[in-house]
């Protein structure tokens, strides 16, 4: 950035030209680059043209901020809208196959999901019935913060129960018959499990065993699979990512903490209570923030290790997603601290946050490890062929898998056989050590047997979460490590 100075000659009719250290001083015009300068009149005020273009910076600036913050929000919403395009706000819809979970960001292959999307404004207190079983379930608010594990993960600890859900302002009513209270900082949430089992009778049967009712009435829940529905799992782009935010800030009553963000939205036209009907200026305003907004998001999840380094120290590209939060509050305890750049970093290319993701709980939950690098330190790129070795006696209880992911939309790479990804349930060909070769390219090489190989599309950027499925101590104790990405030459 470069200053440049002007002096300032003040003439008057009838008086001299006066001139001197103070004018000189209150007559700065400061130039930023890409943007017009800032002058000052004489007197020490801005001019009117200075304060004209400040106005439509502080604009810019909070509609940017506020991209960020509409980042998770959006990404649920994404996921809320489709489940409501073919189910209630109380129906559990499920993902149970690839093909289900395509449109989904960085969903993974291994294992049925089943969700809901109620808002608590309509429904009052309501009653999450668990069964007993393998199952990992997560309640998260609508702007991703953790409100309570279920399974085995939660306080039921896989064998099942009832759990009590209000609104964080509201008090527990008499005779609600739940086991656990849960309170939800905003009135639209959403529950969600995972069933951790591959048995499809017990799938079937802990699906099914899953209610959500208001207290007091009986549960009308439907089972309802996606099926052949089109959707969108990510945040949309333009002037549509405002439109999708204008339509939950007139739906949700978001907690005071955010009330900066709402006056920031107040800028550009976005108001509770008020249509959507921004100027031309605006609009022109709305799309720089949201092209910007958007890049620091892509930078804040793809080069994130400029923020929170890496996972291992030996100068492999790992990253953790979660790796900017200190829990799945995104509060820092030791100085309150809400970590936006953590959460941005995960939410955009990622949904849910739980206990069981965060701590690091020796056999129970899952842990994710990132790369978008090569070794050599390049992007993952559809054009080129790669290959990983993933060391024999991977820390995982359960299981792990590796799923390719498109850059663009973060979901499952649209390969040529609609498979994104490989883990061992899918009993991969292993080496005489024990390990197994993943290879990634545009095309199969004829030495590589087909179980190991991933297609990628030439010329697009992609990226993959390694996932350990109740992860062991060699995890956690780095004794067991996972080499980089090698491109093939």
């Amino acid at each position: 950035m470069k200053n440049t100075v002007f002096v300032a000659v003040l003439l008057t009719v009838g008086l001299t030209v006066v001139s001197s250290v103070n004018v000189l001083a209150d007559a700065v015009s400061r130039t930023e680059s890409g943007s017009a300068s800032l002058a000052f009149d004489p007197s020490g005020y801005p001019t009117r043209a200075t304060i004209d273009d400040v106005f439509d910076k502080m604009a810019l600036h909070g509609a940017t901020q506020a991209y960020l913050w509409g980042t998770t929000i959006l990404v649920n919403n994404q996921w809320r809208l489709a489940n409501l395009s073919v189910a209630g706000p109380l129906d559990f819809v499920t993902y149970n196959t690839v093909k289900e979970k395509y449109n989904i960001i960085t969903s993974n292959m291994a294992t049925p999901y089943m969700i809901a999307f109620p808002n608590l404004k309509e429904t009052g207190p309501l009653v999450l019935e668990v069964p007993a079983g393998p199952t990992g379930g997560i309640l998260n608010d609508m702007e991703a913060r953790h409100i309570a594990d279920t399974g085995l993960a939660g306080p039921d600890k896989g064998k099942g129960g009832k759990y009590l859900i209000l609104h964080d302002s509201w008090e527990v009513p008499k005779n609600h018959g739940a086991d656990y209270v849960l309170r939800s900082k905003t009135y639209l949430f959403w529950v969600g499990t995972r069933i951790l089992t591959p048995d499809k009778k017990e799938i079937a049967r802990l699906q099914a065993g899953h209610k959500l009712y208001p207290v007091g009435k009986k549960s009308e829940t439907k089972i309802v699979s996606i099926g052949n529905k089109k959707y969108r799992g990510w945040q949309k782009d333009g002037m549509d990512f405002w439109k999708d935010l204008h339509s939950i800030v007139q739906i949700e009553d978001f907690p005071e903490e955010d009330g900066y963000i709402l006056q920031f939205l107040q800028r550009v036209g976005i108001e509770k209570g008020k249509p959507f009907r921004p100027t031309k200026h605006q609009k022109e305003i709305l799309l720089q923030a949201e092209m910007l907004g958007k890049t620091m998001a892509m930078s804040l999840a793809c080069a994130r290790e400029r923020l929170f380094g890496t996972y291992y120290d030996d100068g492999t590209k790992w990253t953790v997603p979660l790796g900017g939060l200190s829990n799945a509050q995104h509060i820092n305890p030791k100085n309150g601290i809400h970590e936006l750049d953590g959460l941005v970093s995960y939410s955009r290319e990622a949904f849910s946050m739980s206990d069981g993701m965060m701590k690091d709980l020796v056999g129970v939950g899952s842990k994710y490890l990132a790369a978008y690098t090569d070794a050599d330190n390049n992007w993952l790129n559809g054009s080129n062929t790669y290959q990983l070795t993933v060391p024999a006696n991977v820390p995982a209880k359960q299981f792990w898998s590796f799923i390719v992911y498109s850059h663009k939309t973060r979901t499952f790479v649209k390969n040529r056989d609609m498979r994104p990804g490989l883990g061992s349930r899918d009993k991969p060909l292993a080496n005489a050590d024990g390990s197994v070769t993943i290879t990634i390219g545009p095309a199969r090489p004829a030495n590589v047997p087909a179980s190991n190989f991933i297609y990628t599309n030439p010329g697009e950027g992609w990226f993959t979460y390694f996932r350990v499925y109740a992860p062991t101590a060699a995890y956690f104790d780095k004794s067991w490590r996972l080499p980089d990405i090698r491109k093939l030459k």
